[in-house]
């Protein structure tokens, strides 16, 4: 394609139908519209431009000239040649750091990487493609999304990254959340089916009737092999919209799960979230904001979080720090950061 003046493309994570990458993907594509751009997203899914109103192209080797914003937990998450290999994902991911390093030596394009993370562990090992990126010249400049990854970008690649509370904090500022809450005490779960049952039945086993559990897909049905606990439930709700899936979050009593940016739109939506198997990046995102009572290291520790949210005397939640510690207010440093990268081209 030929692409024209104020054309972006944006890359991620935005392959499989993932409801966080997804969501981040429309953020980008939204604030730049909002300034007069044109975004283009890179994506297999085809369906994604169509949700996000943005030109879809399959990959980064379609890309002729402009600037490219990236974004994501893939950019900086641990990898070797064995998981490379043993791993589709990963190959993806590889691939397209290959077209990305093609670009920047072609001169075709400049990057600018935002909201980037890491998957928490203290020493990540960042190999291939994504490590030649990094470390050569290009980028100067970016924005990350733990504290943790300032002192990585500077110690593995001696860069200074800003950072900034993860960009979905500001979920709020592009959509409305303002959906009314189910009736009763609802309990979403997104969890990984290898080890939601335990969970479940502690849930039922403790409450019964009293609380009703959702499974929530956080894939949408282009995802082809949804590992989720839940999937082809008729109780399910799987993400198929963005603005649809938001609202589902924030008619939840409360949110168990294991992934980040899930209970992460949950709290900005202002539903506690509790995490049960949490990452490391989910970890410390809850270190970092100093909620560690809402991370559950078992079944039974689930329970009793949600006990306590029941009768009115839990610990902090990341729902409760949101508008305490102005979290989307400074997650707009992100995008601020965006408009000033775009302002020196």
């Amino acid at each position: 394609m030929s692409n024209a003046l104020g054309n972006i493309a944006i890359w991620g994570s935005y392959g499989h139908g993932n409801f966080g990458d997804d969501l981040m993907a429309d953020i980008f594509a939204r604030h730049l519209r909002r300034r007069g751009r044109v975004p283009v997203v890179i994506s297999s899914n085809s369906g994604l431009g169509d949700e996000i109103d943005a030109e879809a192209l399959p990959s980064l080797a379609t890309w002729t000239r402009g600037p490219i914003v990236i974004g994501g937990g893939a950019m900086l998450s641990t990898t070797s040649v064995v998981r490379t290999l043993a791993s589709p994902a990963s190959r993806v991911v590889e691939k397209e750091f290959r077209d990305l390093n093609r670009c920047l030596k072609s001169g075709r394009s400049a990057v600018v990487p935002i909201s980037i993370g890491s998957d928490g562990v203290e020493r990540p090992r960042i190999w291939g493609s994504r490590r030649a990126f990094f470390a050569g010249p290009l980028p100067a400049y970016g924005t990350v999304r733990l504290r943790s990854d300032v002192e990585l970008m500077q110690r593995v690649f001696g860069k200074r990254y800003r950072h900034y509370p993860d960009v979905l904090f500001a979920t709020r500022r592009f959509y409305d959340i303002g959906a009314v809450r189910e009736d009763g005490f609802v309990v979403g779960v997104s969890l990984n089916a290898r080890h939601a049952l335990p969970v479940v039945e502690a849930i039922q086993a403790r409450f019964g009737k009293e609380v009703k559990v959702v499974p929530l897909i956080t894939h949408s049905s282009h995802f082809e092999s949804p590992y989720e606990w839940g999937v082809g439930t008729q109780a399910a709700v799987r993400y198929e919209g963005l603005q649809a899936f938001i609202r589902t979050l924030s008619s939840m009593s409360v949110v168990v799960t294991d992934k980040l940016h899930v209970g992460l739109v949950a709290a900005v939506c202002g539903v506690p979230f509790v995490s049960f198997g949490g990452r490391g990046k989910t970890v410390s995102q809850h270190r970092e904001l100093g909620i560690e009572g809402a991370l559950a290291p078992s079944p039974d520790a689930v329970v009793q979080i949600l006990s306590s949210i029941l009768d009115g005397n839990s610990r902090p939640t990341m729902a409760d720090v949101v508008d305490r510690e102005e979290l989307d207010e400074r997650a707009l440093g992100h995008l601020d950061a965006l408009d000033e990268w775009l302002s020196e081209r």
